[in-house]
């Protein structure tokens, strides 16, 4: 068998940061799901779901599709969370050995805890623009979010897989 099945499985020590990406994804869940409730009943009953690069809706549904998006990311959240669970499973770019093991895994565990927390505010946005587009009949995300999507996930992916391959 490869070494890589033979990875160190280790209790890794958190930093700040880690707990703060943590909390401010669960608090953009927690708002995700109050603000739909809150606003549900004041809905129309035709709301925009969709929109397409050019920030424009180009799709509606229901008013009951407004919970696909809490939904959708309490569901990633709860996935990622347990992937995070077993950082000696995931794929790397270096060799894992006991030297570089731990940091290695922070590196990598940190990355998803990013992007959970980056997610659930990306949609938490997209959120508040569908329930105020319905209001106001302007159904415009702007397509400066096209590049803010692909700026603040690509973005971390490259410089931790770079940092990953950097011998410390």
């Amino acid at each position: 068998m490869s070494k890589a099945y033979f990875r160190p499985v280790l209790k890794l020590h958190y930093k700040p940061i880690d707990f703060i990406f943590e909390f401010f994804a669960l608090a953009a869940i927690i708002f995700m799901w109050s603000y739909c409730f809150y606003h549900y009943s004041s809905l129309p009953q035709i709301i925009p779901v969709h929109f397409g690069s050019d920030g424009h809706a180009d799709g509606f549904g229901s008013k009951k599709t407004i919970f696909f998006l809490p939904i959708l990311v309490t569901l990633i959240t709860l996935l990622l969370r347990f992937l995070n669970r077993y950082p000696h499973k995931f794929n790397y770019m270096a060799e894992i050995t006991e030297a570089n093991a731990e940091r290695q895994y922070l590196m990598a565990t940190r990355l998803i805890r990013y992007l959970q927390f980056i997610l659930s505010l990306l949609f938490s946005y997209i959120l508040i623009t569908e329930i105020k587009g319905a209001y106001a009949k302007n159904y415009q995300l702007g397509i400066e979010f096209v590049f803010l999507i692909i700026a603040a996930t690509f973005v971390p992916v490259v410089y931790t897989v770079y940092s990953s391959l950097i011998k410390k």
